[in-house]
Order: structure tokens, then sequence, then C-alpha cells
């Protein structure tokens, strides 16, 4: 997937990119960016909290469990929602605090 940076409309590929780096804004809260190669202007990928590594953490472990039952992707299926939800509203807290 392809990227136009917007500080120097620098063209990259953030498929090739190797490096997601972290930062962490308080005590839970840690947001996952990638550099523009050029000028280093960062782009976040997501936020993550102690409740969504959690969630993650379970989902891989039930993707190990492979085939899944009916019960075990329903649940696969609902913690891959909340953790979108969870998301989502994390990535609009920190963001409308930064502004």
């Amino acid at each position: 997937m392809k990227l136009q940076c917007d500080q120097c409309n620098c063209t990259f590929n953030i498929n090739e990119l190797t490096e997601i780096k972290k930062e962490v804004f308080n005590e839970d809260v840690e947001r996952h960016y990638i550099d523009c190669p050029n000028c280093k202007q960062k782009y976040t990928t997501h936020y993550e909290n102690d409740a969504i590594k959690k969630l993650t953490t379970e989902i891989r472990l039930l993707q190990k469990k492979a085939p899944l039952k009916v019960k075990q992707k329903n649940k696969l299926n609902r913690l891959r929602k909340k953790v979108r939800m969870l998301s989502d509203t994390l990535r609009m807290e920190v963001e409308s605090n930064e502004s």
C-alpha cells in the first residue's frame, strides 16, 4: 500500500517498511507508528492499552487452536469486534486530547 507524506510529498510503500515504532503516552497507552523514510513525519498505525493487549493475546491463543469449533469462531469474532471498538474509542480519546 502506497502512502504520500503530507509533509514532504514523498511516496513510499508502507509494506516495505520493516519497523513499526512505539511511544508511551501515559501508564498504559502506546502509540504505534511508522515514519516517512524521507522526512521522518510520524503516521499512527494504532493505539494500544492494557485491555486491548489482553484481548489480542486471547485472540492469538484462539487462532492457534485451528481448526476452530463454532463456539470458538463466534468468540473470536466477538473479541475482534471488541478490539476494533476499543481501538476506535482509544484513538478518539487520545487524538482529541492532543488538539
